[in-house]
């Protein structure tokens, strides 16, 4: 087809409202170009030429297309209702012939609050918010996982909740059936011969010896309402009186050469990070460089830092081991 077949093909199938500014050569070495509306007010726009071809296509200009559905306030919200069961209202003002669905509109999610987005995003998604689109994307991706731990977990009293599972790296807490809990990848999980229920990573243990020895309170696996990332972060140690947090992070937080680095958790450690300073809390970090047992100058130095570190006024510290 010529470009010249292709302009007349345009201004046939969509009444000459809409006509290309950009040269046609074929779908293939023109996938897309720039198309420009009858009406002076709406913007030019880029649309595939296959669209051109399809059969069942009726409306070239995006604005125009929105407008054709000439929704009602109740209609819009009627079909997120039907679509979503409720759980996501409408909060923008919708115009009758004025307002379209493909602009950006603020929404409330039942879970996870307010965001903006196309309407026609929103009803495309068919799972709401991008966040509930996400969880449930993770959720298909990691259902073999989970069904082999619970079924691995069968019979041992141990059990944990679906919600909190991230990928087979990152930590959960799994519970006991007498009100204890432990904090371990699900990987570790999966892979061992037998499930050692050791609340603390050998890190964990010690800094937690030392804490004791140096007569300090607080506080493991600590949580916070706000302090999240699709689900609740755990704060390894805390430390109320000195408003104090302190982690210790294995290779997965570090190490871009290890087998086991993670860059979702890089961006926790971020978001706990931000969480410290914005909420007057300081954070020290301990960085393990392997995964071998810690030494007794090891040990020594985690010690010394952390003494070091309650007498600064440092906001953040970060220690590699």
């Amino acid at each position: 087809m010529t470009n010249k077949d292709f302009i007349e093909k345009v201004k046939e199938k969509f009444n000459g409202q809409i006509e290309p500014l950009q040269e046609y050569q074929s779908i293939r070495k023109t996938p897309k170009i720039l198309f420009k509306c009858k009406n002076p007010d709406h913007p030019d726009f880029e649309m595939r030429t296959e669209y051109v071809f399809r059969e069942k296509a009726k409306y070239g200009c995006p604005i125009c297309a929105g407008n054709k559905f000439s929704y009602t306030p109740a209609k819009a919200q009627k079909k997120l209702d039907e679509l979503f069961n409720g759980n996501i209202k409408l909060i923008s003002k919708w115009e009758i012939n004025k307002t379209t669905i493909y602009e950006d509109l603020i929404f409330e999610c039942s879970t996870h609050g307010l965001f903006t987005e196309k309407y026609n995003n929103v009803i495309r998604y068919k799972l709401g918010c991008s966040k509930c689109a996400y969880n449930a994307a993770n959720k298909k991706k990691h259902q073999k996982p989970i069904n082999d731990l619970k079924k691995k977990l069968e019979n041992t009293g141990i059990f944990f909740n679906e919600e909190d599972y991230v990928n087979v790296n990152t930590p959960i807490i799994f519970y006991l059936q007498d009100g204890q809990s432990f904090k371990r990848s699900p990987g570790k999980i999966l892979y061992e011969n037998k499930i050692s229920i050791n609340k603390r990573s050998n890190g964990e243990t010690h800094i937690a010896k030392i804490l004791k020895e140096l007569n300090e309170d607080f506080e493991e696996e600590k949580t916070f309402n706000d302090l999240k990332f699709i689900n609740n972060l755990f704060i390894d140690f805390f430390l109320e009186k000195r408003k104090i947090f302190i982690e210790y992070d294995g290779m997965q937080h570090l190490n871009e050469s290890s087998k086991f680095f993670d860059p979702i958790q890089i961006k926790r450690d971020q978001i706990k990070n931000n969480y410290a300073q914005d909420n007057g809390f300081r954070i020290l970090r301990f960085f393990k460089k392997n995964n071998h047992s810690l030494t007794d100058n090891q040990i020594n130095t985690i010690k010394l830092k952390i003494q070091e570190f309650f007498l600064s006024s440092t906001t953040i510290e970060t220690l590699e081991i």
